[in-house]
């Protein structure tokens, strides 16, 4: 698909006469190359543009991610540090073996440590209890909150395998910011990731409170909810309160497309301002020695439709340390080694360091997985390689 032929799609989807099933509120869709950062394409509709405020969600994690590499660095600790020193909460986890004839849910013991490496690439076991029905009959009565207080969100579930054994998307990165706060005095990681990340960077609209930020709240685009019948305005992110008391990692960033790119770009280039030439190439490196069950878990429709861009059957793929690697060109044009992610509201990013091109397509529509935004995303990346 050309770019004039995917703008004039975007419009399309927009717009108001599209339809329940069909339209798209609110979109950005941004992508640069590595030699020439100053050539950014754009497309925007409905009201939003580069500069728009987004709640970004997941798409979150790689910048923690990146945040914990700078801990490494800098010789706080290790990626196969044994993270309990730091997160003593950690240190009672078992794991989760079932349920009982009384719906009791049984535990193990761990037989294995939780390490920095597995935190961020969703192998130590801890999950998300929206994806995962046995931890939500493990939470059952219990109010769930992803952004609230952190220790207590995800302090009361089990493991769901032993550390190192599996792979399931989870609070990892959640945990792994609470660690970057520890390792530097307690500081915020929003404070943290604007003096070591956003500043250097010349990214100004990023937070992790709008409270804190009434020069953002006025840009902030409107979340929808496309439902059988009507496309609805939410209010506040889902499992989200506002204001949040902690700093998700995970999940808790508000940002602008520009912003994001800025970011994305500053990967893609591998920027000194963020990390040593190294520390970008362990990111892109496999981080998993079995990527059978990471596989496994992408076929639940929810991660292969979503998270994973409903990457090609047969498409060899493993976790790196911020998101997820295709080890195979694609048709399309992104390159073997790519990375890439997402988030709830039907937000995606990828990386094709070989390529030398890097795009976000930054939605508010939820509830994730939208298959028209699916199919725009995979129009858009093909535009950009064509």
């Amino acid at each position: 698909m050309k770019v004039n032929r995917l703008e004039e799609k975007v419009r399309r989807l927009t717009s108001e006469d599209a339809g329940v099933e069909s339209r798209i509120p609110g979109l950005v869709l941004m992508s640069q190359t590595r030699h020439a950062p100053e050539n950014v394409l754009s497309v925007a509709h409905d009201s939003v543009d580069e500069n728009t405020v987004f709640w970004i969600a997941s798409v979150t994690k790689i910048m923690t991610t990146v945040g914990a590499l700078m801990c490494v660095e800098r010789g706080l600790i290790e990626l196969d540090s044994v993270v309990t020193v730091v997160l003593p909460e950690l240190r009672q986890l078992r794991v989760l073996e079932g349920f009982g004839a009384d719906e009791i849910f049984k535990l193990a013991d761990r037989d294995g440590p939780i390490t920095l490496r597995q935190l961020l690439t969703h192998s130590s076991g801890i999950g998300y209890d929206i994806l995962n029905p046995d931890l939500l009959q493990c939470r059952a009565g219990i109010p769930k909150s992803l952004c609230g207080k952190l220790d207590t969100a995800f302090f009361d579930l089990p493991l769901v395998y032993q550390p190192g054994a599996s792979w399931q998307y989870g609070a990892g990165i959640e945990w792994a910011g609470i660690l970057i706060e520890r390792l530097n005095g307690n500081v915020r990681l929003g404070k943290f990731l604007e003096e070591n990340i956003w500043i250097p960077l010349g990214i100004e609209s990023t937070t992790f409170h709008l409270e804190d930020r009434p020069d953002l709240t006025h840009r902030l685009a409107t979340l929808s909810n496309r439902t059988a019948d009507e496309i609805l305005t939410v209010d506040s992110p889902p499992l989200y309160p506002h204001p949040a008391r902690d700093d998700s990692g995970g999940a808790g960033a508000y940002s602008t497309p520009a912003d994001v790119m800025k970011f994305l770009q500053a990967i893609l280039t591998a920027d000194p301002r963020l990390l040593r030439s190294q520390s970008f190439e362990e990111m892109f490196q496999p981080q998993l020695a079995d990527p059978t069950h990471l596989k496994k878990s992408l076929q639940n429709p929810l991660y292969q439709v979503g998270m994973a861009c409903a990457l090609p059957d047969g498409t060899p793929m493993n976790f790196g340390l911020g998101g997820l690697l295709s080890l195979s060109d694609l048709d399309m044009g992104r390159k073997a080694g790519s990375m890439q992610w997402g988030g709830y509201p039907n937000l995606g990013w990828w990386i094709d360091r070989v390529g030398g091109l890097c795009g976000f397509y930054c939605s508010q529509l939820i509830p994730a997985c939208d298959q028209v935004s699916m199919d725009l995303k995979w129009d858009f990346e093909r535009a950009m390689y064509a």
